[in-house]
C-alpha cells in the first residue's frame, strides 16, 4: 500500500469517518473508496452496495455478517498498484 495513501487516511481520519456517516445515511449501505490517483491527488468516493464490484461486495458482506455493526469500512486503493488494495475496518464505538 502506497506510504501517501496510509499518510492521507491517517491525517483524515476523522473527516473520512463523517464522510462516510454522512454519505451512509443519505444512500444506504456502501464503502468509502479512497483511490490514490497519481503521487498528490486522492479521490474520496461513497460507493453504495449495488455499485460495488460482485467480489468486492461478497467479501464486504461476510465482514458485516461477523463483525459489529458499528464496524464501517474503507477500501484504499492505488492506481499505479491495483494489486495491494485493501479495506481498513473502522468501530465507530472505539472512535468516540
Amino acid at each position: 500500500m502506497s506510504t501517501n495513501l496510509l499518510n492521507f487516511l491517517q491525517s483524515n481520519y476523522q473527516e473520512l469517518i463523517q464522510i462516510y456517516i454522512t454519505e451512509r445515511k443519505g444512500k444506504g449501505d456502501g464503502i468509502l473508496m479512497i483511490t490514490q490517483m497519481d503521487n498528490e491527488k486522492v479521490n474520496v468516493n461513497y460507493l453504495t452496495n449495488d455499485i460495488i464490484p460482485e467480489q468486492l461486495l461478497l467479501d464486504i458482506n461476510n465482514r458485516r455478517e461477523t463483525n459489529k455493526n458499528s464496524i464501517i469500512y474503507f477500501y484504499l486503493s492505488s492506481l499505479s498498484d491495483l494489486e495491494t488494495s485493501q479495506i481498513v475496518e473502522i468501530d465507530l464505538d472505539n472512535n468516540k
